[in-house]
């Protein structure tokens, strides 16, 4: 589902574009990256390490879970108070039992995830297919501290769009004040 190199999105020209994994080094000594097509900085200090430190132990987590038979297939976005923020909070997250099949939501809300701090709660409600728990910790903890780095870029939007299918909008994305000068048919 989150693929290794992250994809962000400009909020100032609307370039969609991919972090390679291979500087994220670089990324978090600098507390910085910026649009390769308009240049534009991303410089939240905290929030880039944070995202840059997790967002790699999302990724093998989330293939760890794969592996104990249990998948993310699906989640819902939403918006933050209109503002052109999209986020996961408050969301539907859709897993998937690869022994029985089933299907089943959860509620996304950093602050009151059972499953980061109990994670042998987390299992398939049908048959109890269960990662082990170091798993099931390492992922929501760090999905958590993702989620919440990536709250605080001012930007540029993390894409969470593109690995459910969905066409980001940019338009809504792309602050105002630039409308003028980066047009986005």
């Amino acid at each position: 589902m989150f693929p290794e190199n992250p994809s962000m999105i400009c909020c100032r020209c609307g370039e969609h574009y991919s972090i390679d994994h291979s500087s994220f080094d670089v990324i978090k000594s600098h507390s910085r990256f910026e649009c390769p097509s308009c240049k534009y900085e991303v410089t939240e200090h905290g929030s880039i390490k944070a995202f840059f430190n997790f967002y790699p132990r999302l990724v093998k987590s989330e293939n760890e879970l794969n592996k104990s038979g249990i998948y993310i297939i699906n989640y819902t976005i939403g918006e933050l108070m209109k503002f052109g923020k999209y986020w996961l909070l408050k969301q539907q997250l859709e897993f998937q039992c690869s022994s029985c099949n089933h299907n089943w939501l959860i509620e996304f809300d950093p602050d009151t995830v059972e499953y980061k701090n109990k994670p042998k709660s987390f299992s398939c409600p049908n048959c109890s297919n269960s990662p082990a728990s170091k798993i099931t910790k390492e992922f929501f903890m760090s999905l958590n501290q993702v989620h919440d780095s990536m709250v605080n870029f001012v930007n540029a939007q993390w894409d969470l769009f593109t690995p459910i299918g969905f066409v980001p909008p940019i338009k809504k994305i792309q602050h105002k004040i630039y409308r003028n000068e980066y047009k986005i048919n």
